[in-house]
Formats: C-alpha cells, structure tokens, sequence
C-alpha cells in the first residue's frame, strides 16, 4: 500500500468576471485552498485535459452522479460491501484510506466531439447541455408565446477550476517534500439564482505516470506557484452541507489525521533541527525565496515562544504593575500550510508534477477579542526543501 497522507482540494480560476465579486474567508475546522489560478494555466491545461481524449480515443471519467469520488475510511461501510469492492477491483488503496473508483463515465472522441456515456458532450467547443422551453409574452396580443432555447455553453467559459486528489509525504532521507497526483479534474462553477455555489467536477482522469523530459520549458505551467492548503482539523464541516463532489469556492475536503499531521511536521522540523533544510525569513507582503534572508536555527526555534507585556491592577495597592508573559507555540496550532513550487504537466501521458521548493507554516490570525481574522506565518520562517523528481 502506498504511503502519503492523502488530499483533496479546488483552485478557482482568478480574473474571470463570474467570478470577480467572489471573496475569499477562512472559516476554522475546514481543508480550504485559497489560492487562484490565472487563465493562462488553466487553459494550458484544459487544452491538455482534450488533447489526452482525442489522442486515447477512450477514456475514463472518475465521476459519479454526485462528482469525483473521494478518499474514505470505510468506516460507515458495511463489511460485505468492503470485501466484494475489493475483489472487484473497485477499491483503491490511497494512503491510508481507499477510493470508490467503480463510478465512472466512458469519454469517446468521434468524429463530430467528444460524448459522455454515449451521449454529446463536448462539440464545436460547446458543452451539450440540451434544450429547454420558456414562456414570454407577446405585448402586443398579451398572449404566451412558447421558444425553445438552446442551454449549450462555451467549453473555455465554463472551465472555472481544477480539482487535485494526492498523497502527501516528506523525504527524510532526501529532505524533499513530494505531492504525488492521483486524480486531476477540470471544474465548473455552479450557480443558483446567479448566486455562485461552488464548483464540481466537469472531468476527472486518474493520472498516468510522469515523463521526466517534461521537467523544462516545453512542460513548465508555472514557475514559483504560491499555494495555500489547509487541513481539516475535525471530521465536521461548519455551516452549510455540501454534497460529494461540490465545494464552496474554494472549499475541499481533505483530512489529515492529527497523529499523521503533527508526525510530518516533527519530520520536517527535525529537518530543521539538523540542518538538513535551509530556513530564511519570510514575511507575507513581499517574500522573494531568490533574495531572502537566510535565518539560523536559533532564530526559528526562539520564534516559538512569544513573549508579550501584559498589564494588571495591584488589588492591595491600586496600581497598574507590568509583567512579561512567554507563551510558547504548539504544532496543534498549524492549520495549514503555503507552498512554494513548480508546476509542469505531461501532455503525452496526462499527469501534472508539482515541485515543492519550499513552504510556510501557517496559523489562525486574531484580533484583540480572539476573533479569527485570517491566517498568518506559525512562524516568520520559510523553510526551503531540496526538489527531487
């Protein structure tokens, strides 16, 4: 089986004017990503996403009526269900949990577009969605007049996203952090009375393995990606209930256990401590990995403890009397984390790599009544990693 800690998480796309008044919040307990892709990036990879169809002819989608299907634990399954999904095959080991890969639908290039189960999907670069009739009046007769209207949409229009379904793991030995992609999907955005929704999967392909020739310029998506994940820090999700395969923008549900979560950060802090990975001072208004300041580790680990004057009254004397008070930093306090990488993607077998050159800590951000008012740096560190493919 292999290891990695598994996640699962949606980009939305950035500058699109569905989309611009969509703002984005931290709400506590939930795996968000907050980071935005730019056109540019997703159509490299929607063009990717055709060209994988037209150059297999067949393919699978990995979704099911409600999306992609995500990694579970089982544990609300009943044993007799487990054990024929696992002889059919329909059950695949994700790190420490399985995937439901049984749901999917046959994607065909023909010579007129691209069909979903047999039905037309993609043709002319319009997604079918079919027909629908409307009702308006005639205001010169008063009468209803019956129209039939066209709901087709443009497929570049309507690509809004991309889903990632991955493991997670740290390199000891190599010092390097490695997100391994199992499933990559090409979203749409969802809206109910022009409200936005969420996002859901338009495609979901499982990834073939990565052509390391396409490491240089030719496969090069973007180069210093900034990318912010959080983990779900209990199994609840706050407020509203989604349904499988739709997300709040940009909501995913994700989950790392805390013995899995505090196990890779001491791995990577470890790191640190030995000197196996390099640390500089990072601040969020304008950090530069190629000129920043290297840090020592004295420097990282006494920015652990937080030293603060608090003030008090004397109830003897009356008087105000000032005390220093050191509060030191627990790793259950890491929320998430800001990655620093390179994304490339390999046309020819439909797979994305993502090298992670580096990554921040992060942690709730309170105002002075302990409201929650966003995320900063657990620590005002960058710690840089040594990317290996």
């Amino acid at each position: 089986m292999d290891w990695g800690v598994p996640m699962s998480y949606h980009h939305l796309l950035l500058e699109s004017p569905a989309y611009e008044n969509i703002g984005y919040e931290y709400t506590p307990g939930g795996s968000n990503s907050a980071t935005r892709l730019y056109p540019p990036e997703l159509n490299k990879i929607s063009e990717a996403f055709l060209a994988h169809i037209e150059r297999q002819r067949v393919v699978e989608s990995h979704n099911g009526p409600l999306g992609p299907t995500y990694p579970s634990s089982l544990g609300d399954w009943s044993m007799g269900k487990i054990l024929n999904m696992r002889a059919s095959g329909s059950l695949e080991p994700f790190g420490r949990y399985f995937m439901d890969v049984s749901k999917t639908e046959k994607i065909t290039q023909k010579d007129d577009g691209i069909y979903r189960d047999d039905e037309a999907f993609i043709v002319e670069g319009r997604i079918v969605r079919g027909f629908d009739t409307v009702y308006t009046q005639d205001l010169a007769t008063g009468e209803l007049v019956e129209r039939v209207i066209e709901l087709n949409t443009g497929f570049r229009e309507s690509a809004a996203g991309l889903g990632f379904t991955e493991l997670w793991s740290y390199d000891k030995k190599k010092a390097s952090f490695h997100k391994e992609i199992k499933y990559l999907s090409l979203d749409e955005g969802v809206f109910y009375n022009e409200t936005f929704r969420g996002l859901r999967s338009l495609l979901n392909f499982k990834t073939a393995k990565f052509n390391k020739k396409y490491l240089g310029t030719e496969g090069l998506i973007r180069k210093g990606m900034q990318s912010t994940e959080f983990f779900d820090r209990d199994f609840r999700i706050e407020g509203e209930c989604f349904s499988e395969g739709m997300a709040k923008s940009p909501h995913a549900i994700g989950y790392i256990e805390p013995s899995d979560r505090i196990t890779m950060i001491m791995n990577i802090i470890e790191g640190v401590n030995s000197g196996q990975l390099s640390i500089y001072h990072h601040n969020f208004i304008d950090f530069d990995p190629a000129t920043a300041k290297k840090a020592s580790v004295e420097e990282f680990f006494e920015a652990q403890s937080v030293s603060e004057t608090v003030y008090y009254e004397d109830l003897e004397t009356g008087e105000m009397v000032e005390e220093v008070v050191t509060n030191d930093l627990v790793l259950e306090e890491v929320i998430g984390f800001q990655f620093f990488e390179d994304w490339f993607i390999d046309s020819d077998n439909f797979s994305m790599y993502k090298r992670v050159n580096g990554m921040v800590m992060l942690k709730l951000a309170l105002d002075e009544t302990g409201e929650v008012r966003g995320v900063k740096a657990f620590t005002p560190f960058y710690i840089k990693f040594n990317p290996r493919m």
